[in-house]
């Protein structure tokens, strides 16, 4: 149906990490088996061999919940930045703004992890780093390589 991914760049060096990419699926909190769901079968995705990058998780609009934030949280500082204090730019987004995500962002400040910089209502468009200089780009490559991904492989299946 979709997928959402976070886009985390390093503005000290110019670079960017590797993506945290949610899916459509069956997240593992909300599941009665959550060794049957999507999100169970790819949460080594990143550590699997192969080159693979990507952190994969699930959810079932594909969008960034309480959990999978706090998933982005624990993944940022621990996979992306092990060490060192990270500035993060956030928005107003719901899932960012909820009451177990505010205490895991409490957590990371008071541990001298994290420095939250609150974009102002409105104004993400204008003011975030990555949706001005990254996510255009980024989503227009992902498009075209999806949609040459699917033409290589219709086009293998007729033969």
């Amino acid at each position: 149906m979709g997928f959402t991914f976070m886009v985390t760049a390093d503005l000290t060096s110019s670079s960017i990490y590797p993506p945290f990419l949610v899916f459509s699926g069956t997240q593992m909190e909300m599941a009665k088996d959550p060794t049957r769901t999507k999100d169970y079968a790819y949460q080594d995705w990143r550590r699997r061999g192969g080159g693979r990058t990507a952190s994969v998780h699930h959810n079932k609009k594909h969008w960034f919940n309480e959990a999978i934030t706090i998933r982005y949280l624990d993944h940022l500082c621990t996979e992306l930045v092990p060490t060192g204090k990270i500035g993060l730019t956030w928005d107003h987004a719901p899932a960012h703004c909820s009451g177990k995500v505010k205490e895991k962002l409490e957590e990371l400040e008071n541990i001298g992890r994290l420095i939250v910089g609150l974009i102002p209502r409105g104004l993400t468009s204008v003011l975030q780093p990555c949706d001005l200089a990254v996510n255009r780009t980024l989503k227009h490559t992902i498009k075209d390589l999806y949609l040459h991904w699917r033409r290589d492989y219709m086009e293998e299946k007729r033969q």
